[in-house]
């Protein structure tokens, strides 16, 4: 699927939230196997969504593979220098 910068980092949210949901969740039900089948599904498809990210757009954390040279990291803009940074788009959903 193609996604632009903004979809991108979007579904890397979502996917993320649901990985880090799903963490809590198994420390408290560690027996539950639905969940942990969902952790590794949804923890394989944030790694390909992070993957995918650092490909098209530059590293998205400072763990996350280079695929640019010369290496760019502090030479990108950051999320919020963006014209449409989605922690705008957050603060007017909330009416900040």
């Amino acid at each position: 699927m193609q996604y632009s910068e903004e979809q991108l980092m979007k579904e890397i949210q979502k996917v993320g939230f649901a990985v880090v949901e799903l963490n809590l969740y198994l420390d408290t039900h560690p027996t539950d196997k639905k969940a942990f089948m969902l952790y590794n599904q949804y923890s394989h498809q944030l790694k390909e969504l992070k993957e995918m990210y650092s490909r098209q757009y530059g590293p998205i954390d400072a763990y996350a593979p280079v695929y640019q040279y010369p290496y760019a990291w502090i030479t990108t803009p950051w999320p919020w220098e963006r014209k449409h940074s989605m922690l705008e788009e957050a603060c007017k959903y909330v009416g900040l």
